[in-house]
């Protein structure tokens, strides 16, 4: 999942809206970023005068579904981990200390950190 200002804008309201060009910085928001509000009589689209969200919201937005998506990375990553050792988890099989401890580390993720750019994955023994 890549986040980016479309996906933001969406993710603040029901909008439908045109983005002629790359939009980084407040001039290109007031300038590139159109919200419509209807159509006319041909089909063509009205847009409003005003944005019912600002530039700073979006960029807000946007800050937070990135680390959205660093943080789905991470229990994807942790997800493949316990998956690899899950066979050790039958009933049939006594795993060893290092392995449960292991993979309630694993388990532990994300919850364990804060940020996603500093999880450290335990070392599989």
């Amino acid at each position: 999942m890549i986040a980016n200002i479309e996906s933001a804008i969406k993710s603040l309201g029901n909008y439908e809206f045109v983005i002629d060009g790359n939009v980084n910085s407040q001039s290109d928001w007031d300038n590139k970023v159109r919200f419509v509000i209807g159509a006319d009589e041909n089909d063509l689209a009205i847009f409003s005068d005003t944005k019912p969200v600002t530039y700073a919201e979006v960029t807000a937005k946007l800050s937070e579904l990135e680390v959205d998506a660093k943080w789905f990375v991470v229990r994807e990553k942790r997800n493949k981990l316990l998956a690899e050792t899950d066979y050790l988890a039958l009933s049939d099989n006594t795993m060893s200390a290092e392995m449960t401890a292991y993979r309630q580390a694993l388990r532990d993720l994300p919850a364990s950190t804060s940020n996603p750019d500093d999880v450290v994955f335990p070392t599989k023994p």
